[in-house]
């Protein structure tokens, strides 16, 4: 899921800025391929994703709003951006794709037992490695016992039924009737993550609480 290196939300805002701000700007494609599947739970904490693998095939089309909050000379900045993700997972690779709200396509990223293909078509200075934008994608779909094998030692990850029980009043999701939500906890206890899911298991909210973003995903309209 950096500079930290920030995960879902904070690397689709980054690719999204040029082509928001200037529909029709200088793009170009590269191509890139790595082995390497490192992402950050925390800062300085990381691990390698869970391989690719589902039981079942998946796709999901989602309009995902990211708000950033970001501290520079004393002032809080609050930015939200919107983009349409595709997520397509076939049982042994995961593919992901975003575009801009402009409709033009800003990424793809193939992610399969060789490692992680990347396809920009924007492009972006210091933009963190690809499989920091597939973390908390996959944190909403792969299986909990998945998870669990990928977790350094302390580290503890868990989903809860709504409504939380009375211990868990520390978590700041609001949970849909019928819902769930995953929370990702360090070894003090410390909550580092929460996914919402609404009655029908999909997943409708991301809150990293280190990274400082909050991401709301939500069904395209038919």
């Amino acid at each position: 899921m950096p500079r930290l290196k920030p995960a879902l939300s904070a690397v689709l805002l980054a690719l999204a800025l040029p082509v928001l701000a200037a529909a029709g700007g200088c793009r170009s494609t590269t191509a890139t391929h790595t082995a390497d599947t490192t992402v950050f739970l925390a800062p300085k904490v990381s691990i390698t994703l869970p391989p690719p693998v589902l039981a079942a095939p998946l796709t999901s089309e989602k309009l995902l709003t990211s708000t950033v909050i970001s501290t520079a000379g004393g002032t809080v900045r609050k930015t939200t951006h919107t983009l349409h993700v595709v997520l397509e997972a076939d049982g042994s690779r995961v593919v992901l794709a975003g575009i801009s709200t402009l409709g033009v396509r800003i990424f793809k990223i193939t992610y399969s037992a060789t490692g992680i293909e990347t396809e920009q078509h924007v492009k972006i200075e210091k933009a963190p490695p690809p499989a920091q934008l597939l973390a908390d994608v996959m944190l909403c779909h792969w299986p909990l016992a998945v998870w669990q094998k990928q977790l350094p030692a302390g580290w503890t990850i868990e989903d809860i039924k709504s409504p939380p029980p009375a211990p868990e009043s520390r978590i700041r999701s609001e949970v849909p009737a019928g819902g769930s939500i995953r929370v990702l906890r360090d070894p003090s206890r410390r909550i580092v993550e929460e996914v919402v899911f609404n009655a029908a298991g999909a997943p409708v909210r991301i809150l990293h609480r280190l990274f400082g973003y909050d991401v709301r995903l939500d069904p395209l309209d038919d």
